[in-house]
């Protein structure tokens, strides 16, 4: 593991980057994060709230490879992940509930997007949507979340050519859910 400083007023803030990548939130309205490794490379501006990378995964499972980043995690819900799932991995969601909330790498691979719209980014263009998603444990309860299915230009690994970005239980609104989307873009070398 290793630690990135940085100074916030007269504090020093230590970030760990898990060796996984590189990720280094900068000031301004929102927190800039970045992640870049051998697999995957962008920035996103992120709500304040959620200026940190909570939890990061990664499955090296060689038949079904995914990358995931947690912003905010709550005990519940995560308001912001963005995931990077390998080709080789199953797609589709056609349950969507209790923790199953789709895996996708385009439109087709959605059985019910709602309200669909391209948003354009530094990175490629995004597919924009909200689905409908429910938990039955103790209580029953249903969610519209939106989703981004995000088609690279120059993906730095073949094998991830997309970013799914999900605000689960739709902790984000849709038009700040939009915003986030649309600040990808590439990180700093």
């Amino acid at each position: 593991m290793f630690l990135v400083g940085l100074i916030v007023g007269m504090v020093l803030v230590l970030i760990p980057t898990i060796g996984i990548g590189r990720l280094l939130p900068s000031l301004g309205d929102g927190q800039e994060i970045q992640v870049q490794d051998d697999r995957v490379a962008f920035a996103v501006t992120v709500p304040n709230r959620l200026s940190a990378i909570d939890d990061v995964s990664s499955d090296p499972d060689p038949e079904c490879p995914v990358l995931q980043y947690d912003f905010g995690m709550t005990n519940a819900h995560r308001p912001l992940t963005i995931l990077a799932v390998g080709t080789e991995c199953d797609r589709g969601g056609d349950r969507l509930m209790n923790g199953h909330h789709g895996t996708y790498r385009t439109i087709e691979d959605v059985a019910n997007p709602i309200d669909l719209e391209q948003v354009d980014t530094d990175l490629g263009p995004a597919q924009v949507f909200i689905q409908e998603y429910e938990e039955h444990t103790n209580v029953s309860r249903s969610f519209e979340e939106p989703v981004a299915i995000v088609t690279l230009d120059d993906p730095v690994d073949s094998r991830f050519p997309t970013l799914l970005l999900r605000s689960e239980a739709g902790k984000l609104s849709r038009e700040r859910f939009t915003e986030v989307v649309a600040s990808l873009e590439q990180p700093d070398n």
